[in-house]
C-alpha cells in the first residue's frame, strides 16, 4: 500500500517520474511505470533538505541517501522547459511529512541534515577565490601598472569573489 505520492523532475538534466512511499521503501518509477531507484526505509543513513535553483525561483530538494551511497532525491518544482517550472508544493508536502513519519522508528541511526554538502560550499568557495584572486591581479597590472582606467571595471570581479566567498565560508552541516 503506498502511503504517499510525488511526481518529480527537478532539471533538464532528470527524467520524469513518481515517487511512491510504501511501509517498507521509498520508490522511484518513470513515466511508463518501471521501477528505476529504490532505498529501504530500514537502510536510509541521511536525509538531506537543501535550497536549490529552479529557473529565476528556487525549489526545496530533498536526497535521501542509503548506507552504501545510493540517492535518491525529489523537489518541490517540476521543470516543465527551459526557466519553466510548476509548482509541485501540494504533493511535496505531504510526500516529505508522510516520509518523515515513517523513518521515525529508524531515527536513531539516520542522520537529518539541512544545507548543501560541504563539498559543494568547498568548490563554491574555490570559484569565488579563484574570481576574487584574478581580478585583483588583473586590476593591480591593468590599473596600476599600466594606468588604464579600464582596470577600474576588474573591482566588479574582486566584489563578485568575495561575495561568493563570503556565502560559501565552508561550514559544517546543520544537523
Amino acid at each position: 500500500m503506498d502511503l504517499a505520492e510525488h511526481r518529480d523532475r527537478r532539471h533538464a538534466g532528470t527524467r520524469a517520474g513518481v515517487f511512491r512511499l510504501t511501509e517498507r521503501a521509498v520508490e522511484r518509477f518513470d513515466e511508463s511505470g518501471e521501477r528505476i531507484g529504490e532505498i529501504q526505509l530500514d537502510h536510509v543513513g541521511e536525509v538531506r533538505l537543501a535550497v536549490e535553483l529552479a529557473g529565476q525561483t528556487s525549489q526545496v530538494v530533498c536526497r535521501i541517501k542509503d548506507n552504501e551511497g545510493h540517492e535518491l532525491a525529489f523537489g518541490s518544482m517540476f521543470w516543465k522547459g527551459p526557466g519553466r517550472y510548476d509548482s509541485t508544493i501540494d504533493t511535496f508536502q505531504p510526500f516529505l511529512r508522510a516520509l518523515h513519519q515513517a523513518l521515525l522508528p529508524h531515527r536513531e541511526r539516520i542522520r537529518f541534515v539541512e544545507g548543501q554538502t560541504v563539498m559543494f560550499m568547498l568548490v563554491m568557495f574555490a570559484t569565488g577565490t579563484a574570481i576574487a584572486v584574478i581580478s585583483a591581479l588583473a586590476f593591480v597590472y591593468i590599473f596600476l601598472m599600466r594606468e588604464n582606467a579600464y582596470g577600474l571595471a576588474l573591482l566588479l570581479g574582486v566584489f563578485v569573489g568575495g561575495a561568493l566567498m563570503r556565502i560559501f565560508w565552508p561550514k559544517g552541516p546543520k544537523a
